[in-house]
């Protein structure tokens, strides 16, 4: 297992099984939160990773505040895939949310919107990202935004349904964030960012849940694309632009027989 002091959710989100008999490949893709300050450890095992592609999907007002350490990289193609609509980047409408209740059941219900509305939100970069997953040359690729639970989460959940994976082992895979620790200084600086946005200091409750990860968050973006779609396949193809022979090699590049 790799563990990086720059980024705590950095993790390895290959090797599950999927619904054909298959496997997704090791090595390949990676989630993370935020890589800022590698240390000298960090940027050794990263460079033995060797990647080649970081989708960011933070806005550009994240992205001009904290450079990531990828932007500098040499031979690594930064994609921009900006999921906006999150409070903690000082999105008004789903603040006015918690405004309107700013308790702990108040952030569960606007982080559940949240999560409702990043289908649409990640729309329209899916095209050019299955154009990168399906070439075997733009991996290994990174998938990362500020904390490496929301955003991050839910585009992972996805590419992983695309490949086949349950439904319950994705569930299962997103909720291994919750048991990296996050930075005290992302904690304080999203906490800045809410209290600028309603006017008042979020509780220690309220951030707690804000910054927890739960299965009905993931929960409430799935259902989105299942009401709208019916299926992965449909929302990857009529919302996003990624046709079925994209998505056989995307499924080919990503995935492995088991050895028998």
């Amino acid at each position: 297992m790799i563990r990086l002091q720059c980024a705590p959710n950095f993790l390895d989100f290959g090797g599950c099984r999927t619904r054909d008999g298959g496997r997704v490949r090791r090595g390949v893709l990676f989630r993370s939160d935020l890589a800022a300050d590698p240390t000298p450890r960090d940027q050794a095992l990263l460079d033995r990773l060797r990647i080649r592609t970081v989708v960011d999907l933070r806005t550009s007002s994240e992205r001009r505040h904290t450079p990531s350490c990828w932007h500098e990289a040499e031979g690594v193609d930064v994609v921009h895939l900006d999921l906006n609509g999150d409070p903690r980047t000082g999105d008004s409408h789903f603040a006015s949310l918690l405004r309107e209740d700013p308790t702990d059941q108040g952030a569960a219900r606007m982080m559940r919107k949240v999560y409702e509305h990043m289908p649409r939100a990640a729309a329209p970069g899916l095209a050019g990202l299955f154009d990168k997953l399906a070439d075997a040359s733009a991996l290994p690729l990174v998938v990362h935004c500020a904390a490496g639970k929301d955003r991050t989460g839910f585009l992972c959940a996805v590419l992983l349904l695309s490949l086949g994976v349950p439904r319950e082992t994705v569930m299962r895979d997103y909720m291994k964030t919750a048991r990296r620790r996050h930075r005290e200084r992302q904690e304080s600086r999203i906490a800045a960012t809410i209290t600028a946005m309603i006017g008042a200091t979020p509780t220690p409750s309220t951030m707690d849940m804000i910054m927890s990860v739960r299965r009905d968050f993931l929960a409430s973006a799935l259902a989105q694309i299942l009401t709208e779609h019916e299926t992965i396949e449909a929302y990857l193809r009529t919302a996003g632009g990624v046709s079925p022979e994209k998505l056989r090699a995307v499924r080919a590049t990503l995935t492995e027989r088991e050895p028998r």
